[in-house]
């Protein structure tokens, strides 16, 4: 994502949180820190999409990606079965509710 919209970007190859998954042969994710420039949105909805539970998610979402996208990531987030129990300045934490008490 060229999320700041320079002149110098470059394309990456990449791979979704359950193909990662699948060939590291993992079964589980506890924490899942994200600070990836504006692609959290995509990783997010991947990763929900594919009926993934992280035990815990640290997501910082960027700008100048609208409040309206974050705002429905941050639903999508919430509906998929997390709580958030930490926020600052775009900062979350979001803990799904299979592993509260």
């Amino acid at each position: 994502m060229n999320l700041q919209r320079t002149s110098n970007s470059f394309d990456a190859d990449c791979k979704t949180i359950a193909t990662i998954m699948k060939d590291l042969h993992h079964e589980r994710i506890d924490l899942l820190k994200m600070n990836i420039e504006g692609a959290e949105h995509a990783v997010l909805r991947s990763l929900l999409d594919a009926g993934l539970v992280v035990k815990v998610l640290c997501v910082e979402f960027d700008h100048p990606t609208s409040v309206l996208t974050i705002v429905r990531t941050i639903r999508q987030v919430l509906r998929g079965g997390y709580v958030a129990v930490s926020a600052s300045h775009w900062n979350y934490t979001f803990i799904h509710r299979s592993v509260l008490p």
